[in-house]
């Protein structure tokens, strides 16, 4: 999807995605998008453009990186060691 942006070479904050184009850009299925990313706290709201929902790219830009700086290593046991 990036390379459809760049491309088209507008700004981010010009750049309105559709629901599947959101779920393409920021890696999810669209399914797993509507239902567990869009309900997450301090995502991004969509608006209403024509009637129909739209995501900001600069703003889905945005929270990528806040949720990537934010994810630490998962930290836990160590597995066995089998054999």
């Amino acid at each position: 999807m990036a390379a459809v942006i760049d491309r088209l070479q507008l700004p981010a904050e010009h750049v309105w995605l559709t629901d599947d184009d959101a779920a393409l850009y920021t890696g999810f299925s669209t399914g797993h998008f509507q239902q567990r990313i869009i309900c997450l706290p301090g995502f991004p709201k969509p608006s209403n453009l024509h009637g129909r929902r739209r995501w900001n790219c600069a703003e889905l830009s945005a929270w990528i990186d806040s949720h990537r700086e934010s994810e630490a290593p998962k930290v836990g046991r160590p597995r066995k060691k089998t054999g």
